[in-house]
């Protein structure tokens, strides 16, 4: 309506129907000057500490509270500050509150800093800077913690002195007890060893009975030129297994596969075993590359046809197997390490082509290429 009218010098001239008012803008302040940042309250549990330098407290009145406030902001709303409380190392947390609280603070030197800056301009660089400290209980302290360990260890150790004088008239009898204790554990430990054959979980052989009787059956191969067949095999993303359904149910299909393995050994000679977590193997006397082949896609396809849910295998919705087979004779893996591990590299090669199959090692070298998985034959 015309009713205002402004001046050179940035005055304002506003009619009403009261009269006429006029209006003077104070002097903006410089955009480059550093915004200042001052505590208006500092309160330590219930004491007003504004006007005091480095207060001590004692830990019932470790709460502390502080109020700031930037004098020289041009817009009150529009100053976003940050603090850290501690020493140079401390991260800095943004807020635009301009009150903090903190409860509960342990026994310690604190330093409180803050510091200010428009929503579009830098940070001040000149922080309020506030120190105190929460003093450690007396019961906290080194004296008293030293007095409760010293005390102790006196008792104890006079204690134990007078055990010590009058134990050496029986130390000649401690002796021998001790010697016959020992005696007895190694004993007992002996026997733990012969008893100790089984894996406790699936009830297969054990790592153990598995390393012997490779070995004699290697020996016995050597010995009366025959061959032995050895079938690696591992359970189809078990880990995935235990991580979807948990470490009991994955037990729970270990014992099943367990069971499943020792119906499918059907000759005496023949051994399963678990070689450790969801590694299992067979041992096959006097079997030839041929029907190692046959005895593994049998194992294969009996462990699929359980039905064992594994939701979580992308290879199949439910349990399955990979196997590695590998036959020696005299004159090829003669030893059980070179036998292992050309199972061991079937069953890598099974892996590799997608897993849920069967992998046979050759029985003699092929080329320089010979022992590599490239080479291992695959159903």
């Amino acid at each position: 309506m015309n009713a205002f009218a402004e001046e050179p010098d940035g005055t304002v001239w506003i009619g009403t129907g009261g009269g006429l008012s006029r209006f003077k803008p104070l002097p903006r302040i410089a955009q480059d000057a550093p915004l200042e940042v001052v505590f208006t309250r500092l309160v330590i549990g219930k004491t007003e500490v504004s006007g005091l330098h480095d207060p001590s407290f004692g830990i019932h009145e470790n709460s502390f509270v502080a109020r700031y406030s930037a004098l020289n902001a041009p817009r009150a709303n529009g100053v976003i500050f940050r603090y850290r409380l501690g020493g140079a190392t401390s991260s800095w947390t943004e807020t635009s509150q301009r009150e903090l609280q903190f409860a509960n603070l342990a026994p310690g030197d604190y330093q409180i800093e803050v510091e200010a800056r428009e929503n579009d301009g830098e940070w001040s660089g000149q922080s309020a800077q506030f120190p105190f400290r929460i003093l450690t209980p007396w019961y906290s302290t080194w004296w008293f913690v030293g007095l409760c360990v010293l005390i102790p260890l006196s008792i104890a150790g006079g204690t134990l002195r007078l055990r010590f004088l009058g134990a050496q008239e029986r130390e000649v009898e401690l002796v021998q007890l001790v010697e016959e204790r020992t005696a007895d554990l190694r004993r007992a430990n002996e026997e733990l060893v012969l008893l100790s054959f089984t894996d406790p979980l699936t009830g297969l052989a054990n790592r153990r009975v598995f390393d012997q009787t490779l070995d004699r059956e290697c020996a016995r191969m050597n010995r009366i030129d025959s061959s032995v067949s050895l079938l690696s095999i591992d359970v189809d993303h078990f880990k995935a297994l235990n991580d979807s359904q948990g470490h009991q149910k994955g037990d729970d299909c270990l014992v099943l596969l367990g069971a499943e393995l020792t119906r499918l050994c059907r000759r005496e000679v023949d051994l399963a075993a678990r070689c450790g977590g969801e590694e299992f193997a067979i041992i096959l006397p006097e079997t030839t590359r041929y029907g190692a082949e046959q005895v593994a896609e049998c194992v294969r396809q009996a462990i699929a046809a359980m039905k064992l849910p594994h939701p979580a295998s992308p290879v199949a919705p439910y349990l399955t197997v990979s196997v590695g087979a590998a036959t020696g004779t005299k004159d090829w893996c003669g030893t059980r390490e070179a036998l292992v591990a050309a199972a061991d590299q079937a069953l890598y090669a099974a892996k590799k082509s997608g897993r849920n199959c069967v992998c046979v090692a050759p029985t003699k070298p092929s080329g320089p290429g010979a022992g590599d998985p490239s080479s291992v034959d695959g159903n």
